[in-house]
């Protein structure tokens, strides 16, 4: 059975239909944030060694976590993740914007 999580901020069906697939049990945006973190992460890119559009979504997505009361010191990598995003030419281009 799919379980999804609400959150004010975000809703997306992608990261549920992956956790899904890995059995793995959560409830929470934290939750799927730890799954990512142990389980997930290659680094230092999502999908390892090479930069994909894998990167620009978790980057959009960890941008909420705050918003969602999560503690994204809780999750080093995507933490890293997160910080290594914002120095990529066009992210920084798109934050100007916003």
């Amino acid at each position: 059975m799919l379980k999804l999580f609400y959150s004010p901020h975000s809703c997306s069906l992608a990261s549920h239909i992956a956790l899904e697939q890995s059995g793995a049990d959560y409830e929470t945006v934290g939750d799927c944030f730890e799954l990512i973190e142990t389980e997930m992460f290659n680094g230092p890119w999502v999908m390892g060694e090479k930069y994909s559009c894998a990167d620009i979504y978790l980057f959009t997505i960890a941008q909420w976590l705050e918003a969602d009361e999560v503690d994204i010191s809780r999750f080093p990598k995507v933490e890293e993740h997160r910080l290594k995003m914002r120095e990529v030419p066009a992210i920084q281009k798109v934050l100007a914007q916003q």
